[in-house]
């Protein structure tokens, strides 16, 4: 009786979406990727109290096990009808923790980080790239697009773009992926702002003589291969005084003769206790006084 009670008295219930996520047309996405990219298949949209994250899915034709995908965040707007506390972290791009991202993203592929300098229309980006055992050249590409810290101010918060692109295609080179980065455009834009930062002035060390200027992997490698030549020869230089000594006769000075008359010098004595004996100058011979003109 009481169940029944009970079961009466309880409203009906419904199932609520979640409105918080929706898929949205895939012309309304962030950003494009170059020509040669995969199509885009959907667009799944979900907002943060701080941010709004796209996640893309491209056409996959490749057989390694995983769907090709971009994400991309948009980081430091406002959305109010979200949960305070669901947020967004905006760090800066950490080389550790881009790895471990791009070995989950592609568990099965051996990764290597490319030491080429890249950059598209909005600043440089960096990628891993491997070959899968199925043959499909794989590519994990990273980004983070944010406001300068000079035009940071009370009225000027930062806003960061960020984007992540996990892409393995048959028959295609590394470059051929890298050209999906290169041809990157940014749909959307902020107001009051601009993704696409002012020209940087360029160092006046470029071009100068006696300045080293390089990328970070090439000047920290610079100081031990600088060395390298020098203890080379320096290895030459001793086995060259080796061989002078052992394999090739050399000569004994000449020594002249003394002259008629002189008095004999003894050598001095080998024991270094016992000075040097003390020679006498020569004396010219006086003139005989017998002797008669």
């Amino acid at each position: 009786m009481l169940a029944a009670i009970v079961g009466g008295c309880a409203a009906p219930r419904s199932i609520l979406a979640d409105t918080t996520v929706r898929q949205v047309s895939v012309d309304q996405a962030f950003v494009s990727l170059g020509p040669g990219a995969p199509l885009v298949q959907s667009v799944v949209e979900r907002p943060y109290a701080n941010a709004t994250r796209q996640t893309v899915a491209l056409a996959t034709r490749g057989t390694t096990p995983g769907e090709n995908s971009l994400r991309v965040d948009v980081i430091g707007v406002t959305n109010s009808n979200v949960n305070h506390e669901a947020r967004l972290p905006d760090p800066p791009l950490d080389a550790a923790d881009l790895m471990s991202e791009a070995e989950s993203a592609l568990p099965a592929v051996p990764l290597r980080t490319s030491l080429t300098y890249v950059q598209n229309r909005y600043g440089p980006f960096g990628y891993a790239v491997g070959k899968s055992r199925e043959g499909d050249e794989c590519i994990y590409a990273w980004q983070r697009i944010a406001t300068p810290d000079q035009d940071i101010s009370v009225v000027n918060s930062r806003n960061t773009l960020s984007l992540r692109l996990r892409m393995c295609e048959p028959e295609k080179s590394e470059a051929q992926l890298v050209s999906a980065m290169m041809g990157l455009n940014v749909n959307v834009g902020l107001s009051g702002g601009t993704w696409t930062a002012a020209p940087k002035q360029l160092s006046p060390d470029i071009g100068a003589t006696g300045v080293v200027v390089g990328p970070p992997e090439v000047l920290a490698a610079a100081d031990p291969a600088a060395e390298q030549p020098v203890q080379r020869r320096a290895r030459r230089v001793v086995r060259a005084s080796r061989r002078s000594s052992v394999g090739v006769a050399v000569a004994a000075p000449a020594q002249s003769a003394p002259p008629p008359g002189s008095p004999v010098v003894p050598p001095p004595l080998v024991s270094p206790a016992s000075p040097a004996p003390i020679v006498p100058p020569p004396q010219a011979a006086k003139p005989s006084s017998e002797v008669k003109p």
